[in-house]
C-alpha cells in the first residue's frame, strides 16, 4: 500500500523509477484531481506492449477500486504512433501543413490531425499552469489580427495580450466574425447558406478587449485612457507601425 506523492515532481515522466501517480484517474472517484494525501493505492502488477518501454506498472485506487496503470498518465496514452508527437509538435511550429506532416512521417493524414488537437490540448494545460505561477512582470501589449477558418466565409479575429518585456502571452482570444467587404450576388448567398441562421454577436470585438483587459487588471473597470495599449497598424507599403494611445 502507497500513499499518493503530496506534490507530484513535474516534467518526470510517467516511465520514471520515482514516478507515483498524482491522483485518481476516475471522475467517480472522490480522489479524482485533488491531491489529497490521505489517498492510498497499490501496486498491482505489470502488463507488456510492443512498443518501449515494453513493462509497465499497473496500480489500484483503495478508495473506488478503480485499476490504471503509468500508461494513463502519459501523453502517449491509447496512441497507435506515440513516437512521432515530438516531430509532429516541431514541423506543426515550424510552419509545415498537415498532409506534408502526414507524407514525412509517413502516417495519415487523420493520425496527424487528431495527434495535433491532443498536442493543443495539452498545450492549453500546460500555459494554464505557466499563468498560475507567473506574475504580471511589466506592462502588457494589447493587438491583434485577422485570419479565417475552413473557408473565408468563416473569419475570426485573434486577440494576444502579451509582455512587453518578456514577450510571455497572457491571454489570447478566438473571436468568430462575420465576413465583410465587396461581394458579388453568389458571394452574398453563399454567406448566407455558411451561416444559415446563426446571428453573430456585433459586439463581440469590444468584449475581447475587455476579457484580455481584465486578464490584467483582473474586475478593474474598462478604462483605455488608463492604460498603453499598442496597435499595430498596416502601411500602404506593407510595413508595420506602433500607435499608443495613453
Amino acid at each position: 500500500m502507497c500513499p499518493a506523492r503530496d506534490v507530484p515532481v513535474r516534467g518526470m515522466s510517467p516511465h520514471h523509477p520515482d514516478w507515483a501517480p498524482p491522483y485518481c484517474p476516475n471522475p467517480n472517484c472522490k480522489y479524482h484531481n485533488t491531491l489529497q494525501r490521505q489517498w492510498r493505492f497499490k501496486r498491482l502488477g505489470f502488463y507488456t506492449r510492443r512498443c518501449a518501454p515494453h513493462r509497465i506498472q499497473r496500480y489500484l485506487c483503495l478508495a473506488c477500486r478503480v485499476s490504471f496503470s503509468r500508461q494513463t498518465f502519459d501523453t502517449t496514452y491509447w496512441l497507435k504512433r506515440p513516437e512521432i508527437l515530438p516531430s509532429l509538435f516541431m514541423k506543426t511550429v515550424g510552419a509545415m501543413a498537415n498532409r506534408q506532416i502526414a507524407r514525412d512521417l509517413q502516417a495519415a493524414p487523420a493520425t496527424v490531425d487528431s495527434q495535433l488537437a491532443r498536442l493543443g490540448r495539452h498545450c492549453l494545460l500546460f500555459h494554464a499552469q505557466r499563468l498560475a505561477a507567473a506574475p504580471l512582470a511589466g506592462d502588457l501589449v494589447i493587438d491583434g489580427f485577422e485570419s479565417f477558418e475552413f473557408s473565408q466565409y468563416h473569419p475570426f479575429h485573434h486577440h494576444l495580450a502579451i509582455e512587453a518585456g518578456t514577450s510571455f502571452v497572457r491571454y489570447f482570444t478566438d473571436s468568430e466574425l462575420r465576413r465583410k467587404g465587396r461581394m458579388t450576388e453568389y458571394q452574398k448567398s453563399r454567406r448566407r447558406s455558411s451561416r444559415g441562421s446563426v446571428r453573430l454577436n456585433p459586439a463581440t470585438f469590444s468584449k475581447t478587449c475587455r476579457n484580455c483587459w481584465r486578464s490584467r487588471c483582473g474586475t478593474a473597470p474598462w478604462r483605455p485612457s488608463a492604460a498603453t495599449i499598442i496597435e499595430l497598424t498596416r502601411m500602404p507599403c506593407g510595413r508595420s507601425r506602433a500607435a499608443s494611445t495613453t
